[in-house]
């Protein structure tokens, strides 16, 4: 059960904390109602919860946040729910305390689910007789399939009483046990809130840094939280993925049916500037086009069309991207290699994503689809793991006449990106003077531990799903 007393501060959010209220008030009134709220993985949904809960101390409140270790488990979420009240199913008729007693000890299941539902809403009733109820579902994702029937079913009968119900989940109510409930659709900040935000989170940043932490975060409380610092390499097609929101988004793409997680994994695997149409060539060449977009459509994560679908921001597809396992990402990249024409830039980049080892005549191939600009520094990057045994001679990656961006004029492959111990490293001293070994990654040297990057603080996260 989360704590009341005074709200801490939410940014950003007037519009969803009225939407709540008048639900709120309404049960003031003797009138009860039910939400869904919903949207992506770590955009504020807990937050969002946990201050209205403690701004309704005149509620009594019963909460459950479900562990996915028991979603298998019938009635646990149930169980957990009624815990504090389990002494008044004694008030209930003979039969319907009978049924419920049951569950909770696990003896009936499947078939004594509808009755369950009817005696948990005659409990609910009769503990609003004195003081509104407040019921309080986060990570409903997470509940048990039993649980989720009775709580949509009280959901959509609580009107004739001082009770609310407050759900929050990953999809919109579409369908399924919430189906009838109205949604609350938990959007990203916009960016003057999501620079509040930044500047409470991360204290000393200037205006330019701020600025650029904004367009990485993606309007992501979570996201905004876990922002590494420093920040100055930040961009919006740098999206930096934290450990809480990797964690976060990997449970959300478990909970998706299998066609439309491999959907969206296809598209964090493109290029952030890829071809949005051979995304949906390659849809159409699984069969799952139209189920596919409307399964990712009420996840919150999607924008664009059927014909030009798009996840919402840079930050979304590093997150699903980071949070796939590694066959899954391998096998989004076969899939865009084969829809893409043999040679081309993108047929190769995707073919070299799905290697894991060496691999000299890819890293070719990479040398010679290298563009001009800041673009090819991934491209060189990615060739010199590929490769760069050695033995390898050292040489720039290109053409020389190719117009390099700045700071990477005479960038040669080792320079760009190269597995620790398997390239020489440069004699920036002259000749006659011994090279200096590169220390392995995750040696400790007198500026912290290489290869490595800066440790996320810990302490200023604040509890943002």
């Amino acid at each position: 059960m989360r704590a009341t007393g005074a709200p801490a501060p939410l940014v950003g959010r007037q519009a969803e904390i009225a939407a709540v209220t008048e639900v709120l008030d309404r049960a003031r009134r003797g009138t009860g109602g039910a939400l869904v709220l919903w949207g992506e993985p770590g955009i504020g949904k807990t937050a969002l919860l946990d201050h209205v809960t403690a701004a309704s101390p005149d509620f009594a409140p019963l909460a459950v946040q479900p562990a996915r270790c028991e979603s298998g488990t019938p009635f646990a979420g149930l169980d957990t729910l009624l815990r504090p009240v389990e002494h008044l199913i004694a008030t209930l008729p003979v039969s319907q305390a009978a049924a419920l007693r049951g569950v909770l000890a696990g003896e009936v299941t499947g078939a004594g689910r509808s009755l369950t539902a009817v005696a948990v809403l005659s409990l609910l009733s009769a503990l609003a007789v004195d003081r509104p109820l407040l019921i309080v579902v986060d990570d409903a994702h997470r509940l048990d399939a039993e649980t989720e029937f009775v709580l949509g079913f009280v959901a959509r009968r609580v009107g004739t009483d001082p009770v609310v119900v407050l759900v929050a989940g990953h999809d919109a109510p579409a369908g399924g046990s919430w189906e009838g409930v109205d949604p609350l659709a938990v959007s990203p900040l916009a960016d003057d809130h999501a620079a509040q935000l930044v500047a409470a989170a991360h204290p000393g940043l200037d205006g330019p840094e701020i600025t650029r932490a904004v367009k990485a975060g993606g309007g992501n409380p979570l996201a905004l939280h876990e922002l590494p610092i420093p920040i100055d390499d930040l961009s919006a097609d740098t999206a930096p993925v934290g450990p809480r929101l990797r964690k976060a988004f990997a449970e959300r793409l478990q909970t998706m049916p299998t066609p439309a997680r491999e959907f969206v994994v296809l598209m964090a695997a493109a290029r952030a500037d890829g071809d949005q149409l051979t995304l949906a060539r390659s849809a159409r060449s699984r069969d799952a086009e139209e189920p596919v977009w409307e399964e990712t459509t009420w996840s919150g994560l999607l924008a664009g069309t059927p014909d030009r679908p798009a996840l919402r921001h840079p930050v979304v597809r590093a997150a699903v991207y980071a949070s796939a396992s590694p066959s899954e990402r391998r096998n989004a990249h076969r899939t865009l290699a084969a829809a893409l024409p043999p040679g081309s830039r993108g047929h190769v980049w995707h073919r070299a994503a799905t290697v894991h080892d060496v691999d000299e005549e890819i890293a070719g191939l990479l040398e010679q689809t290298v563009p001009s600009g800041v673009g090819a520094v991934p491209i060189l990057r990615r060739a010199a793991e590929l490769s760069c045994p050695p033995t390898r001679p050292l040489r720039p990656a290109g053409s020389p006449a190719r117009p390099w961006p700045p700071g990477t004029a005479a960038t040669p492959r080792w320079r760009v990106g190269c597995w620790p111990g398997r390239c020489p490293e440069p004699d920036r001293r002259g000749p006659g003077h011994p090279r200096q070994p590169r220390p392995a990654r995750g040696t400790r040297t007198r500026r912290g531990v290489s290869g490595t990057s800066p440790p996320i603080d810990q302490s200023r996260h604040r509890r943002v799903r």
